[in-house]
């Protein structure tokens, strides 16, 4: 109706019919439970409280390898097409799919994400490795490398949907706190909602990327202090991806 109409008209980025780029998730935007985006079209409402819970559909196209062309591009162009033929990979058929973006480095919805920016960075030596690496074209943990290149190649996708937006952050606050945009105007207040929450996690996810870098550069001893001091909640995803991915990966390295 009129909410999903507005949606595809102010932000062509978020379509409403998508999948997630994975057998048995369809219709992407259900699968966003605590977005205001899902709250809006399932329910018809959403709430500037729910902002700082949102999570939002994140699309890119899985064959936009990095780099000049090679032949281990080649590889994985051929391994995409082989994935969705078997059914493992659901994607357009220009490579594009849909995940779902959230503040985190681990769970199940942030490790098909990483396991498909390690898949588009990867450098296979033969498609025996890669199909042993990343079953269904999503890769676990690679190297160090692979891992610090996933994480770049993501920031700068999160970058790119930044940029295309015509209004900042800022902006939008303005509209929401000084009472400009109002809930009595419908659906302009409720893409608005919408666009600010998935503003927020951009900005957030941006930031959370960027102070993983500096971690691959140092020693395991180093870097277990570095954890024990700043990184050592038991609870927070954020904290165990420092504490098991990165601290496993710098340890490997160190032993190579």
């Amino acid at each position: 109706g009129e909410r999903r109409a507005v949606l595809r008209r102010e932000d062509r980025r978020l379509p409403c019919r998508r999948h997630d780029g994975h057998r048995g998730r369809r219709g992407g935007v259900l699968g966003l439970r605590k977005s205001n985006r899902h709250s809006l079209l399932r329910y018809g409402f959403v709430s500037k409280q729910r902002v700082a819970l949102t999570d939002m559909p994140f699309m890119f196209r899985l064959t936009d390898f990095p780099g000049p062309p090679s032949a281990a591009k080649k590889m994985k162009f051929d391994f995409v097409q082989e994935a969705k033929q078997e059914g493992l990979l659901v994607a357009e058929d220009d490579g594009t799919v849909l995940h779902e973006l959230t503040l985190s480095l681990t769970g199940p919805t942030m490790e098909k994400l990483l396991g498909h920016m390690r898949f588009m960075v990867l450098q296979a030596k033969n498609a025996t490795a890669m199909r042993e690496m990343c079953p269904g074209t999503v890769c676990g943990p690679v190297s160090l490398s692979n891992e610090r290149q996933a994480l770049q190649h993501l920031d700068a996708l999160v970058q790119a949907l930044s940029s295309s937006y015509t209004t900042s952050i800022a902006e939008d606050a303005a509209l929401l706190d000084e009472g400009k945009v109002t809930p009595a105007e419908g659906a302009r207040w409720q893409t608005l909602v919408v666009r600010y929450g998935e503003k927020q996690v951009l900005r957030g996810m941006r930031r959370l990327l960027q102070a993983m870098d500096p971690h691959f550069d140092l020693s395991p001893w180093a870097l277990a202090k570095i954890v024990a001091e700043r990184w050592n909640s038991t609870e927070s995803d954020i904290h165990r991806y420092v504490q098991e991915n990165i601290t496993n990966l710098v340890e490997a390295e160190t032993l190579r």
